[in-house]
């Protein structure tokens, strides 16, 4: 499904600048993509995901969003973040060794949730994610229904599935309207859930790039 609309959540075209490392051979220069310069509050490249994932909520009539992740996920403060803009109730379930909200302190991203009203759940620290986390998420989502009349979006981990990966099928687009394929040779991502990950790589290949994908 390719999503045709998305929520205005970020500034996009982020800048390409220079990275000075120690101990890089002089024949290479490495550039970063300011992603932390979304101007999507604390969000980096998160919210790409979520101006697709949270625009299908509010088309689909959902008050309420469910995500999932560690206590520090940012995925998950990025969602509280974006969700309060947008007017959407949130519901987080956190991945902890502690099972009380009070043993995890109040800092970081446990403060930016809170600031944001979300609702946090503690979910075993080795949950996982298709036998624990999801079936959890939906209980929470038919408790909503039962209780406040609430309809509930569920996003998974990273906002890593089809819906999300758009954000960076777009997100390749702009690099390449801004030149990353005359000017580079590779791109190297970090990765987490894969979302992100993936978005690039499709792109790379619908596209017919040269540039190597580490």
């Amino acid at each position: 499904m390719i999503p045709l609309v998305k929520v205005k959540l970020f500034q996009p075209f982020t800048p390409i600048h220079k990275w000075s490392l120690p101990n890089i051979p002089d024949d290479i220069d490495i550039y970063i993509k300011r992603d932390d310069m979304t101007g999507s509050v604390l969000s980096g490249n998160k919210v790409r995901k979520l101006v697709f994932l949270l625009c299908e909520a509010l088309a689909t009539g959902c008050q309420a969003v469910i995500t999932c992740g560690e206590v520090q996920s940012n995925h998950c403060r990025t969602t509280a973040v974006a969700a309060k803009q947008l007017g959407i109730e949130t519901h987080l379930l956190l991945r902890s060794r502690s099972e009380n909200l009070s043993e995890t302190g109040r800092h970081g991203n446990m403060l930016l949730n809170s600031l944001m009203g979300a609702s946090m759940y503690l979910v075993p620290i080795k949950a996982q994610e298709k036998t624990d986390l999801e079936p959890r998420m939906q209980r929470l989502a038919d408790r909503l229904q039962e209780e406040k009349g609430m309809k509930a979006y569920l996003i998974p981990i990273g906002g890593s599935n089809v819906v999300g990966l758009h954000g960076y099928l777009c997100g390749w687009q702009e690099l390449l309207e801004q030149g990353v394929t005359d000017r580079f040779d590779d791109v190297i991502l970090t990765v987490g859930s894969g979302g992100t990950a993936a978005g690039v790589a499709i792109g790379n290949f619908l596209t017919g790039s040269h540039l190597r994908y580490l």
